[in-house]
């Protein structure tokens, strides 16, 4: 199967995850072990605008990854525009 290239910025990835959990057709099983590590990272993920203006997203903490968030956001979007009728569970 033949997929097109396609760009997406930051702010679009952050605005179908923020959507896609207000909507419920993502979300995570608390009760699985390993869904502490998202869940911290979902928590700490933030918006940081510049005095110039200039949007970053990502862990404002200092220190700590967001690498989950960022792969349910990318999993999230190839889901989106390539299809998938499967709800995503993290």
């Amino acid at each position: 199967m033949d997929y097109e290239e396609r760009d997406i910025s930051k702010t679009e990835l952050v605005s179908l995850i923020t959507t896609a959990f207000k909507g419920g057709s993502v979300g995570i099983t608390e009760d699985v072990k390993e869904a502490e590590s998202p869940i911290h990272e979902l928590s700490n993920y933030k918006l940081r605008r510049s005095e110039r203006g200039h949007v970053s997203y990502g862990d404002m903490t200092g220190g700590a990854l967001d690498d989950l968030v960022t792969s349910l956001c990318l999993s999230l979007f190839s889901a989106v525009t390539w299809g998938s009728s499967q709800v995503l569970i993290w």
